[in-house]
């Protein structure tokens, strides 16, 4: 049995191998769609700008398209009337009759001059030139027959006539206008006049576009690119082609089949190279006017547009791997800010239990403040009365008795005082009052004391008021036990030097006090502030007045901070500053305990 299990196991590996050659794991299932769906995203956005870029294109083409066709149309417009009024002048029927030939030859030339026109000149009816507008140029019509030119045929049945050629007397390009000579018995005769063609040749090729005008047989008569003048966009018959050469159209310069095929869509091969192509009617004789443009600004913003699409997918990318990493490392820094947080609440919770153990002993520290302050005022208060009453009935043998009886009771009473701090709810009404105010009255209770220790004073408070919220007693016993105590520390120093300033700093009232005693001696602020934490001699202080001091200074919100100054020490409390609006205000209520 043991064998035919191990077949089974072995057959079940392979069997999985197997499949997982023979099934894409799912994961390269997902990259494949993908890059599949990507491929096919980038290429449809390629057609799709193709297409609007070259709509842009088309429709721009256009509009250039109509602008040159106005402007073919203006250069020969302005003529069309003059063929007209000439045949109609009595004076032209005269010169046809033989009469003031010469006169007509000048004024044909004046005419000629102030419009503009290459010439105009008066044929009879076999062709026959017999008065021109530039009969005093080397190449005049005058004497010429153009009977061969279709205008003229056109004109002598009685129609307008129209027609582009090359001039066979000048070999200049022009357009010619005919009219036939109206009169009684007939046709007399054709006016005709000649448009200069050659600035408008020559404004197509100082352009930097595309274009060419092709008449009805095909033939390119106008172009930006004198190549392909007089070749042909379309296959010619010979009975077109017998036509053109007898009317001598192009003069021996018809060209040969331009390599020219429209396709769909504004399109056009020419000369081996695709072109966006607009065309429409110049409204002459048939004439096209073509418009070209190279497709290649197509294929550049369609391509930059893919560009710029594989860019931001790029970038897409690029940012959803950057937010997965960011994920992670904000995953990773949550489980080491719990760890830390749980660091810092264990250290929280052991400052916390400290913080327990100090309150139980304050708490025990009021309530046999209570009783002690209870037990010893009255023997105390009795105890001055039989002072008071023995120093009058003269009963002390010696008078330094009395002054060391209110040595002792004074003493007394400070420890007390000190007591009874301890023993009293905290939950006092705040007002706005002026902290200077405060310490000028303390300094008075303390002037006199500090005189009899000889210590220097010196106090620096400002000309403003410096407002904050507090209760003014309670902070008079924050002044005094900070005097009292920099008093006692220089007490066996050479230099007793005492500095008490007031500034507002960052909406900040700073008390600083400064004494030049002992210093510190290595103690921290929280050894300083324990209650019964004391460096005096046995009886000289109970420990008690810095620990009001970091009490009251806690329930007005400020804070405190010492440094040793080599010599003495300095001492630091900070208030916060009373706003003008809560200073408008006046008293205000906060609740605080001193007793934490």
């Amino acid at each position: 049995m043991g064998h035919a299990n191990d077949d089974r196991v072995i057959l079940h590996r392979n069997t999985g191998s197997s499949l997982a050659s023979d099934f894409p794991s799912p994961r390269r299932g997902v990259l494949l769609t993908v890059v599949s769906v990507t491929l096919a995203t980038v290429l449809l956005l390629l057609l799709a700008s193709q297409s609007y870029f070259r709509s842009i294109e088309v429709s721009d083409a256009r509009n250039r398209l109509s602008l040159y066709a106005r402007g073919f149309d203006d250069a020969v417009k302005r003529f069309d009337d003059m063929p007209f009024v000439l045949a109609n002048d009595v004076r032209v029927v005269s010169t046809l009759a033989g009469d003031g030939v010469g006169e007509m030859n000048d004024l044909l030339e004046r005419f000629a001059d102030r419009s503009g026109l290459e010439a105009i000149y008066i044929m009879d009816p076999t062709g026959l030139v017999i008065a021109a507008s530039n009969h005093r140029k080397p190449r005049t019509f005058l004497g010429q027959n153009y009977g061969f030119r279709p205008y003229f045929q056109t004109a002598m049945a009685g129609e307008r006539g129209t027609f582009f050629g090359v001039g066979a007397t000048t070999g200049r390009p022009g357009y010619f206008v005919s009219e036939p000579v109206v009169s009684p018995t007939g046709v007399p005769g054709v006016v005709a006049i000649k448009i200069d063609l050659s600035e408008l040749q020559k404004t197509l090729e100082a352009e930097d576009e595309r274009l060419l005008v092709e008449n009805s047989d095909g033939i390119v008569v106008l172009a930006s690119d004198p190549s392909w003048l007089y070749g042909s966009l379309r296959s010619m018959d010979d009975e077109r082609r017998s036509r053109i050469q007898a009317a001598q159209q192009f003069g021996g310069k018809l060209g040969a089949p331009l390599d020219w095929r429209e396709d769909e869509g504004n399109a056009v091969s020419f000369g081996g190279e695709k072109l966006i192509h607009v065309s429409g009617p110049t409204g002459r004789d048939g004439w096209t006017l073509h418009y070209l443009r190279n497709d290649a600004r197509v294929n550049e913003r369609s391509a930059l547009a893919t560009f710029l699409l594989g860019l931001l997918v790029t970038a897409l990318v690029a940012f959803s791997f950057f937010l997965r990493s960011k994920r992670i490392e904000a995953a990773f820094k949550a489980s080491q800010a719990d760890r830390d947080e749980l660091r810092a609440a264990n250290s929280e919770l052991e400052r916390a239990q400290g913080r327990l153990a100090e309150a139980s002993k304050l708490a025990a520290l009021g309530q046999l403040s209570a009783s002690v302050t209870h037990e010893l005022v009255q023997p105390i208060s009795a105890l001055r009365n039989h002072v008071a009453a023995a120093e009058i009935s003269g009963e002390f043998s010696s008078p330094e008795t009395p002054r060391r009886f209110e040595l002792i009771i004074g003493r007394m009473e400070e420890v007390t005082r000190q007591l009874r701090f301890f023993s009293r709810p905290h939950d006092i009404a705040h007002e706005a009052l002026d902290l200077c105010d405060v310490i000028r009255t303390a300094w008075d209770l303390l002037l006199h004391d500090l005189d009899e220790a000889d210590v220097q004073t010196e106090m620096n408070l400002p000309d403003d008021p410096v407002m904050i919220s507090g209760h003014a007693l309670r902070l008079e016993r924050v002044v005094i036990n900070l005097v009292r105590n920099a008093a006692g520390a220089m007490v066996d120093s050479s230099l007793q030097h005492l500095t008490l300033t007031v500034a507002n700093e960052n909406g900040h009232a700073v008390l600083s006090v400064r004494d030049t005693g002992k210093g510190l001696e290595g103690a921290s602020l929280d050894d300083l502030t324990e209650p019964f934490h004391t460096t005096k001699a046995s009886g000289d202080g109970m420990g008690l007045g810095l620990a009001i001091v970091n009490s009251i200074v806690a329930e007005h919100g400020g804070t405190i901070a010492t440094t040793d100054t080599q010599p003495g020490a300095c001492f630091i409390i900070r208030f916060p500053i009373l706003a003008a609006a809560d200073n408008a205000i006046g008293t205000i209520e906060q609740g605080t305990s001193g007793l934490k």
